[in-house]
């Protein structure tokens, strides 16, 4: 969904406001595997829970704007759910995360 964004005036980086920008999926992939690319490390960080709500958010996301990006919703979703079964989580909240990855539009 759009949000905003601060943006500095070039010319005079006292003035400054507020600009409502549409998402950009490509652009945020690299940030996303900055956050979420070592699945162990981002469970140490947020909890089992923290990541799995915000993956599954973050995959929703995803996979709303494209194929390439559906792929890689998939790819993470799968990851978490393997990290999550590897450490021995629930196998109902793995088997929740490995659903929310099936229910994606191309997976």
């Amino acid at each position: 969904m759009p949000g905003q964004i601060l943006f500095e005036d070039p010319d005079d980086p006292h003035i400054k406001e507020f600009r409502t920008v549409a998402p950009d999926p490509e652009q945020a992939l690299p940030l996303i595997e900055k956050a979420y690319g070592d699945p162990g490390a981002a469970a140490d960080t947020l909890g089992h829970i923290g990541l799995t709500q915000q993956v599954e958010q973050v995959a929703i996301a995803l996979a709303a704007t494209g194929e390439r990006t559906t792929q890689e919703a998939v790819r993470l979703t799968n990851a978490v759910a393997d990290t999550l079964d590897a450490r021995n989580v629930l196998p109902s909240v793995v088997s929740s995360v490995r659903a929310a990855s099936d229910s994606l539009p191309s997976s």
